[in-house]
């Protein structure tokens, strides 16, 4: 896995936590369905969600799904 893609140049800033919500995310899966397969809360899953947005300066969950792809994530 690549930690810092070159087209996102603070991805390096993101935990690996937050890389395994992006993925299932990039899945498609809801917050709800994450929360679930990793036993959180789905307000603890919205703010894994938003920290990488707010990180990597992305505007929404189709964006984290883009840089997955982009990433090889």
């Amino acid at each position: 896995m690549s930690r810092a893609p070159a087209a996102f140049p603070r991805a390096d800033q993101l935990k690996d936590r937050e890389i395994q919500i992006m993925r299932l995310v990039a899945k498609g899966l809801s917050n709800a369905e994450i929360g679930s397969e990793l036993c959180l809360s789905e307000s603890t899953v919205k703010t894994y969600v938003s920290r990488p947005l707010t990180t990597l300066e992305l505007r929404d969950r189709v964006q984290i799904a883009v840089m997955a792809y982009e990433s090889d994530w």
